[in-house]
């Protein structure tokens, strides 16, 4: 896995090298990324995967929930002709990737 982020992260490098002024601009953004998924996965390995079927349903719902919200002027974001950003405060999400999680969960 290691050897996986570390070629992603000099790909990244090398391909954005010249797209900003900040030619780490890119590479900064997903370090950060990746120290907040590795404490995420260290959290997440801590607790027991049997708790994680009490919250299939519920997340599965609020994802579906989250889905009909981009649809809807106001609330959605329009970004270069598709709806599939909700804005909030300073940040944009996509729904569809918790969407990911939730089918995932909903399966197992």
């Amino acid at each position: 896995m290691l050897i996986l982020v570390t070629l992603g992260i000099l790909i990244l490098a090398s391909a954005s090298s010249t797209e900003r002024d900040d030619a780490g601009y890119f590479v900064k953004r997903q370090l950060i990324w990746l120290a907040l998924s590795f404490c995420a996965a260290a959290v997440a390995a801590r607790f027991d995967y049997r708790h994680y079927r009490k919250l299939a349903i519920p997340l599965a719902l609020f994802s579906v929930l989250l889905l009909v919200l981009v649809r809807i002027p106001g609330i959605g974001t329009n970004i270069n002709g598709s709806w599939r950003w909700l804005k909030l405060g300073p940040m944009t999400i996509q729904p569809s990737e918790i969407s990911k999680l939730a089918v995932i969960m909903l399966f197992a």
